[in-house]
């Protein structure tokens, strides 16, 4: 049978819902729960999912949910009628809605957010595969963001020309997918096989939320950080006796401030590393009460823990072995810790990339789930690597002034930052050219590097432009 997969999206719905993201997912989550009677598998846009790595993001174009609709729509008298009867719920609701219905969650996606028709339906009568080349004429027209790819990777794409998915097709086709890994990440052929049928893509149905909540309402607004930090410690002990009791402990924290004709502030706390420790758990909560902006008097104060699951005191065996067991405990509360402080999208790692221009050879990720940035690996290490980097980088290269008896040969004198040095030895030159997939404009733009060492003693890393010819100090030796 036919995969029907549908998508409703709300596009006003952030402004409809005031009071901040966790509102607005709150409200998602039971408008999901009430489509439930169309559909055995209903799921939130991924963006606001609670499971989302990245937890609450505030792109609209997330705002909506997902439903399978296979085998459903006869019971409704088929597919337009089905869809017509959603969107008539979600209107009496109050919401402005666009739906489609196609075989791909991607492709459901794409023309429920980019195209203008209230209702887009696109369906095949072949029984068991999907046509990948009328999907590829259906979205070839619209822009590269209805894959749901990162703003970036499309300001990447954007550079070259490519800005429609028709565009992406002769690449795909052209290069080998590893490079194109290696240049724009593995999401976008993966959105591209997920929107043509080429690679499945489940739908996550929710569940009835089991939260555990507990409250404060003060007899009159109050702004004093202190009588909030007291309040809050109150409500944890609370909520810590509720999880105990059902032998229990929490993954997700949510702090909600709510005041008097202000908006309400929240606070979530993804937590590494399940827990029911009132030390531990007060220190995270504290740092979020310090931070979190008051806007005006606070009227009522909301604990709520979202995941909470049965774990027994003595059952961690999601942990390392053996004596990494502490060590690996103690790291993921340290990035809970570190998170509290300096925020989710603080606390990055080096990843490595393939190219050896020294700046694209690089990029730091942040760290999303802290188990496995402990667990990872070191990769391989990079074909024909070299054996010696500065340990400082500049980023990005300084200008400097460099005399040199022929172009290929080291300098015997720098200046650099109002100072002039002479050189005292010079190793060179390294060439290093862009990556072969980039145009010849950008090719063209390669490096000759030099390694001197100064009068000072200070080793130093510049190299020249071969198509400018200046100078510039790209690194230096501690």
């Amino acid at each position: 049978m036919e995969k029907q997969i549908a998508s409703l999206y709300l596009p006003h719905f952030p402004k409809l819902c005031p009071g901040g993201p966790l509102r607005e997912q709150e409200r998602l989550h039971k408008l999901a729960l009430w489509a439930y009677r169309f559909s055995p598998v209903v799921a939130v846009d991924t963006a606001t999912n609670s499971e989302n790595s990245k937890g609450l993001e505030s792109d609209s174009r997330f705002c909506g949910i997902n439903l399978d609709l296979t085998g459903s729509a006869r019971l409704f008298g088929g597919e337009k009628k089905l869809l017509h009867e959603i969107q008539k719920g979600v209107t009496e609701f109050g919401f402005t809605s666009r739906i489609a219905l196609a075989p791909t969650l991607g492709g459901a996606w794409a023309l429920a957010r980019y195209r203008r028709e209230k209702i887009s339906l696109l369906r095949f009568s072949q029984a068991e595969q999907i046509p990948r080349q009328v999907l590829k004429e259906v979205l070839g027209e619209l822009p590269l963001s209805a894959l749901r790819l990162p703003q970036k990777t499309c300001q990447q794409l954007g550079e070259v020309e490519l800005r429609r998915i028709t565009d992406i097709f002769p690449l795909v086709a052209k290069h080998p997918r590893h490079a194109l890994i290696n240049r724009y990440g593995g999401e976008l052929l993966l959105r591209v096989d997920q929107a043509l049928g080429a690679v499945a893509e489940p739908l996550k149905p929710i569940q009835p939320r089991r939260l555990l909540k507990v409250s404060h309402v003060f007899p009159e607004p109050v702004s004093d950080r202190e009588v909030l930090q007291a309040i809050v410690f109150r409500l944890l002990l609370q909520l810590l006796e509720q999880l105990r009791s059902q032998k229990k402990r929490t993954w997700k924290l949510t702090l909600l401030l709510e005041g008097e004709g202000t908006p309400s502030t929240s606070r979530t706390i993804p937590l590494s590393l399940a827990s029911s420790e009132t030390e531990f758990l007060l220190k995270l909560l504290q740092k979020q009460v310090e931070k979190i902006p008051i806007l005006g008097a606070v009227k009522n104060v909301i604990l709520l823990s979202e995941r909470n699951e049965l774990v027994d005191a003595e059952d961690l065996s999601f942990l390392s072995e053996g004596e990494d067991r502490n060590v690996e405990e103690g790291f993921l509360r340290l990035i809970d810790s570190l998170r509290s402080e300096i925020g989710r999208d603080g606390i990055c790692r080096l990843q490595r990339l393939e190219s050896h221009i020294p700046e694209r050879s690089f990029h730091y990720q942040p760290v999303e789930n802290a188990q496995l940035a402990y667990r990872a690996k070191e990769g391989e290490p990079y074909r024909n690597a070299p054996l010696e980097r500065p340990a400082i980088l500049l980023t990005p290269p300084e200008r400097i002034r460099a005399l040199a008896v022929v172009p290929d040969s080291p300098p015997f004198s720098i200046r650099m930052r109002e100072t002039s040095y002479r050189v005292l030895s010079g190793i060179g030159p390294e060439r290093i050219a862009p990556e072969w997939w980039q145009d010849s404009v950008v090719r063209a733009e390669g490096r000759d590097y030099f390694k001197l060492q100064l009068n000072t003693g200070t080793w130093v890393w510049v190299y020249r432009e071969l198509r400018s010819a200046e100078w510039f100090l790209h690194g230096i030796w501690s």
